[in-house]
């Protein structure tokens, strides 16, 4: 009885303690720390990186405080029942499984031996993530190479401080001494994580039990001689943990990129512009003021736009980002270079970064789209500097089972608009841009022409209210996935949301330039402003939403910019669709490099006066979608890959199970007419040869047409 009276004044206690912390003492240092006037730490982890406005800082840590009170209120009610039942359940427990009695173990042995636990795991974790990922390569890989290490660490801290969460659970029982048997949980755990991540079909029911059937005929061989195992979890502790150190090392050595692939230093230098290119992570055409839009989304790139020349129909080669980016930087069509969500881009075709280096370019890489851009994609390849993942607590979390585990409970996005920024999920525009410039103040030869390539994520969904913006547009959080715009009430709203993210990053990248323009990197730069794909909100005919499900002309039009006076026209709009698979073609032109790897032609013939550059008839823009049969019923690509090439000013899109959508996007910009039962078998007949052309016309030599 006064066990019990001790456990609910401790608990009730602690429920004060935490309610006093939650809602009033975290606030106040999040306040502080956005100001600067907090600790140092804290500081430098907020107002160092204040990327958000205070209210988004508050609004995560009250959906993280929600959490964690759900979780005591949890835990409180299992330590009731353990101060109840507890005792009971152990000791007919340990008779029934055949254990021999309780026998004690100081709490740093027991400490110990959970820590040993961890260890192993991680590093059994490590093992089967990195032998999978260099047997099959997946671009989405869920790790990074930082597991070999990372996965040892995190798991045993994880460990370790659940045996220590059980020594406090003991000292509330009056047990001064812990059962060695009271490893079994956490070595339970450690099976049970080992046998789902072998991925071999077990659910997680069957991995519980195999796991616990394992775990008791270990622990029942190792009760017997306990002397031993102590003896034996200190020494091989001992050498665990050393190897971290020593594996941490050593991968971050051989993960340090190369610069001695590198061309040499080009004769004339000036001439030779630098290349900027700047892809805007799901921006759309159709949403952006700088095409029409009725709203001022882009006032910004409306500016360049006067520098420069604007496409007003630039088509991407897929509707989502690792294809579209694969051909962005090998000129190849998607059904050629492969790139799929269970393949990466392999070295069969050269990109852009490569030929710029081997030209004597310095090429770096800044991305925020953490799932499909990253190093494991294979789009990293050819660049000296590629920053995707950076150390943080998140890389910390991601690289371990159990943590990832506790993380993905903890995904607040249904909760707060900031968790996937602030959770580093992706990286903000402003770190994105602060990175790059703090490359370009210090690169090691800053007489090299350079070739940078910034991937921005704000107008990716979950959508983040900017009410801090002037002109703001959606100013209240939406829970819903990228699809929720099929449901009527919430369209408006995550259109309007979607709009201030457009907002948001032009003045992030207004910004940008500002900053650039200071250090007087703009003078001679070749700027190109894009996106790898566009967003749907059920605005077309078949009420489609998100992006990679449909080839509909939301998804695939995105802004294209480029800026490098005199040689590209100021003030110029190219009403003619064109493919960003020319992109590589243009870049080597402009800045005087034979091209003689990428297919695609140069996007100056638009405004070149030279007779060649208009001698050859150029392709009709292309674009593909595998199939995804995983996808909603509703999806386009459940049913099957489609293709789709924009000619003249039709849009003709094929289906896999041969359904076929003619659409005059110019005067039905949300394709909610479609033509293909009322044009003419001669018009028909012309749209299909064209995209049967494609096909018959890609060739695996890798030369220029």
């Amino acid at each position: 009885m006064l066990r019990r009276r001790t456990f609910c004044v401790f608990l009730v206690a602690f429920v004060l303690l935490w309610t006093g912390t939650a809602l009033w003492l975290v606030p106040q240092v999040i306040e502080a720390a956005y100001a600067g006037r907090s600790v140092e730490i804290v500081n430098s982890l907020i107002s160092g990186q204040a990327a958000h406005p205070l209210s988004h800082y508050q609004m995560l840590w009250k959906a993280i405080a929600l959490r964690i009170s759900v979780l005591l209120i949890a835990v409180g009610i299992l330590g009731l029942g353990i101060v109840r039942f507890g005792p009971l359940l152990i000791a007919k427990g340990g008779r029934l499984l055949g254990m021999p009695s309780a026998i004690p173990v100081s709490r740093r042995d027991f400490i110990l031996i959970a820590l040993f636990f961890g260890l192993m795991t991680g590093f059994g974790e490590a093992v089967v993530a990195a032998v999978r990922q260099l047997i099959q390569p997946m671009p989405g890989w869920q790790y990074t190479w930082e597991v070999v290490w990372l996965a040892p660490l995190a798991n045993g801290v994880s460990f370790a401080v659940l045996s220590i969460v059980l020594l406090l659970i003991l000292g509330v029982l009056g047990r001064k001494t812990p059962p060695l048997q009271l490893t079994f949980l956490v070595a339970l755990l450690g099976a049970y994580l080992l046998l789902r991540l072998l991925g071999i079909g077990l659910t997680p029911l069957a991995a519980l039990l195999l796991g616990a059937g394992l775990t008791l005929t270990l622990m029942r061989l190792v009760l017997r001689a306990p002397t031993v195992l102590l003896g034996r979890t200190r020494k091989y502790v001992g050498i665990m943990v050393p190897l971290i150190g020593v594996l941490g090392v050593g991968q971050s050595v051989w993960s340090r990129p190369s610069q001695q692939d590198m061309g040499p230093v080009p004769e004339q230098l000036r001439p030779i512009p630098n290349v900027l290119l700047l892809v805007l992570d799901t921006v759309r055409a159709h949403s952006l003021s700088l095409h029409g839009y009725e709203r001022s989304t882009s006032p910004f790139l409306e500016q360049l736009a006067r520098i420069g020349t604007v496409f007003e129909y630039a088509i991407a080669p897929s509707s989502w980002t690792l294809p579209s980016h694969a051909t962005l930087f090998t000129a190849r069509h998607p059904h050629e270079h492969e790139a799929t969500a269970e393949q990466p881009l392999d070295d069969t075709f050269p990109t852009l970064a490569e030929q710029l280096r081997n030209h004597g370019f310095e090429t770096a890489g800044f991305v925020a789209n953490l799932g499909w851009t990253q190093s494991a994609t294979g789009i990293g390849r050819g660049f000296t500097v590629y920053q995707d993942h950076v150390f943080s607590l998140s890389m910390f979390a991601t690289n371990s089972s159990i943590l990832r585990t506790v993380h993905r409970w903890l995904r607040l996005s249904r909760w707060s608009p900031a968790w996937e920024m602030l959770a580093n999920e992706a990286k903000s525009a402003p770190e994105i841009s602060a990175a790059f410039l703090a490359w370009a103040d210090q690169r090691d030869q800053p007489d090299r022409p350079f070739f940078a390539f910034l991937n921005y994520m704000e107008a990716h969904d979950p959508y983040v209210p900017h009410p801090e913006l002037p002109g703001a547009f959606g100013t209240r959080y939406i829970r819903a996935s990228r699809h929720g715009a099929r449901n009527p009430a919430i369209r408006q709203p995550l259109i309007d949301l979607y709009d201030g993210e457009i907002l948001y990053l032009d003045t992030e990248l207004q910004s940008l330039f500002a900053r650039m323009a200071e250090r007087e990197l703009l003078d001679n730069t070749l700027v190109i402003v894009t996106s790898d794909h566009g967003e749907e909100f059920a605005e077309n005919q078949a009420e489609v939403a998100g992006h990679g499900v449909s080839l509909f002309m939301s998804s695939i039009r995105v802004p294209l910019v480029m800026v490098l006076p005199p040689h590209v026209p100021q003030g110029m709009r190219v009403a003619k669709p064109v493919s960003l698979r020319d992109i590589p073609a243009t870049v080597l032109e402009l800045v005087g490099i034979n091209n003689t790897v990428f297919p695609g032609q140069s996007l100056s013939g638009y405004w070149a006066s030279r007779p060649e550059t208009h001698a050859a008839p150029r392709a009709p823009a292309y674009a593909q979608l595998n199939a995804k049969p995983w996808l909603p019923a509703w999806a386009p690509a459940h049913r099957g890959g489609i293709t789709s090439v924009v000619l003249d000013d039709l849009h003709y899109i094929r289906s896999e199970d041969g359904l076929e959508q003619v659409y005059r996007y110019t005067s039905d910009p949300f394709e909610q007419h479609d033509l293909s039962a009322s044009l003419g078998e001669a018009t028909l007949g012309r749209l299909r040869g064209s995209l049967q052309a494609i096909h018959v016309d890609d060739t695996p030599s890798g030369a220029a047409r």
